[in-house]
């Protein structure tokens, strides 16, 4: 057996091409073959059979001539053309080529750099995955804790705000009002001013429910503090925002006034609000408390949050991880703090709510900012209006204007959304912006701080044929539409 090693760099190959060129050697089968071993076939084996060499055929493949080192008689090659290559070219014979010549058959086998490569990216790969798995529980385990710090501070905020509202009014909030319609508003929306939401309180009409086409679109709004950063549900299909913590109905529950000092055991041993990973209700409904043992039942049954332990929010401001898993004699004990309300004041009606992970779509629009005069006598925010979206359509629209030149560009956005059917105009509607709103179709709501209509805006107004709601009008107009009709339900 006869075994050489060659090694053949870039310049001796396309010299021994440009050779095989001018030979006219390219359909040759050495040719083909030498091509597809230089195009990195990984092993390739020409079985030539017993090849006699034409230049000393007594020899046999293999026999060096001329002083070059030919390794043997591929066929095809000429003895003309092993005579014009180089002894360089035949000395660069490969770290990508070795020959065996066994009994006439030749094998060889590519020693290939792209094999290589692909070793090196698979170890890359498995080393990536190898560091990603020893990496990802950690950096699993900081983003928990970093999200139960967030709710903790959540309600911290909450027991702040609960206790904001104790010293102004001398007693907690409320759970919830009632008129003869039905419940009115909870003990959040009562300690938004005290949160980050003064702005949207403001907004708030208290005169009408949480439902009141009035109110409602306020309450689509998720606000952080509501929200707990492990839980994905942000809304109702209805488009309320989600609160993901509720009061100790003891506390807080419909109409309510507990004073301070009626937590006689202390308010450090008193729950007020806590985390539930399950039910979860608008913010603004009106019945958003639960006893603590169905908080405690709901993370036994669905442990989404902290291993088993859900947090609470002490009468002091404290903050206390609870286990779902306590005895229930412990839990007892802990929802029965004094003070202890009234069966029929802590029922809350079966009602549920479909979530989404997605909160409602507003578009805000800044017409522009105040004159510089105007900025500096007159208080209020700058003109603008906000378009409340319900199931993808355009539904509420709540616009703040203050001069006759604000109007025509409200007048132009009215027209561009035909499909509202509650309109809040913080500012006077006069004709023109009357004959504009009468061509809205849907319309059933429509609330202003006061009107300067014409007998002829009365009119147009009188012919909305949806129009049920009507608020802020003036008395002078009140009288003029219901000459004209009586449909309306004045508010």
């Amino acid at each position: 057996m006869l075994s050489v090693q060659h090694a053949l760099d870039n310049r001796s190959l396309r010299a021994l091409e440009r050779c095989e060129a001018k030979a006219g050697l390219q359909d040759t089968p050495c040719f083909i073959a030498r091509r597809r071993l230089c195009g990195n076939y990984n092993v390739l084996s020409l079985s030539l059979g017993r090849l006699p060499n034409p230049l000393c055929p007594h020899k046999g493949v293999g026999h060096l001539y001329g002083g070059m080192r030919v390794l043997g008689w591929l066929g095809g090659y000429s003895p003309h053309l092993l005579g014009s290559l180089s002894g360089r070219a035949w000395n660069n014979v490969a770290g990508w080529l070795r020959c065996y010549v066994r009994g006439g058959h030749v094998t060889q086998t590519l020693r290939s750099g792209d094999m290589r490569k692909k070793r090196n990216t698979v170890v890359t790969m498995v080393c990536l995955l190898v560091l990603v798995l020893l990496f990802l529980p950690p950096i699993e385990m900081a983003r928990t804790g970093a999200r139960r710090m967030q709710s903790s501070n959540n309600l911290k905020q909450i027991g702040l705000a609960c206790h904001n509202y104790l010293d102004a009014h001398k007693q907690f909030p409320m759970g919830a009002d009632y008129d003869p319609t039905g419940p009115k508003h909870g003990w959040f929306t009562r300690t938004t001013p005290y949160i980050e939401a003064s702005s949207l309180y403001s907004r708030i009409d208290m005169r009408y429910g949480w439902k009141h086409p009035f109110n409602k679109y306020l309450f689509g709004d998720v606000y952080a503090t509501t929200i707990n950063p492990q839980i994905d549900s942000l809304s109702t299909t209805d488009d309320f925002a989600l609160i993901h913590y509720l009061a100790n109905p003891n506390i807080m529950h419909s109409k309510s006034s507990v004073r301070l000092e009626q937590l006689v055991d202390g308010s450090k041993h008193t729950w007020l609000v806590g985390e539930i990973s399950q039910r979860f209700q608008p913010w603004a409904y009106p019945y958003n408390w639960r006893p603590l043992n169905e908080i405690a039942s709901d993370h036994r049954s669905d442990q989404i949050l902290w291993g088993g332990e859900f947090q609470v929010c002490n009468g002091d401001g404290s903050i206390r991880a609870l286990s779902s898993d306590a005895d229930s004699i412990v839990l007892h004990k802990l929802s029965t703090v004094p003070p202890i309300a009234d069966m029929k004041a802590t029922v809350v009606p079966y009602q549920s709510f479909e979530y989404r992970d997605v909160a409602r779509s507003v578009d805000r629009y800044n017409f522009g900012e105040l004159e510089p005069y105007a900025r500096k006598h007159q208080k209020g925010p700058v003109w603008s209006a906000e378009i409340y979206y319900e199931h993808g359509e355009p539904h509420t629209l709540e616009a703040r204007v203050h001069s006759q030149g604000e109007q025509s560009k409200l007048v132009e956005l009215i027209a561009n959304n035909p499909t509202l059917q509650v309109v809040l105009i913080r500012g006077v509607v006069n004709d023109s912006l009357a004959r504009e709103l009468s061509h809205l179709e849907h319309l059933c709501c429509l609330a202003m701080d006061s009107s300067d209509l014409s007998e002829q805006g009365v009119k147009v107004l009188a012919e909305l044929k949806e129009l049920r709601i009507l608020d802020g009008i003036t008395p002078a107009n009140l009288l003029e539409i219901k000459k004209v009709s009586d449909t309306f339900l004045v508010e």
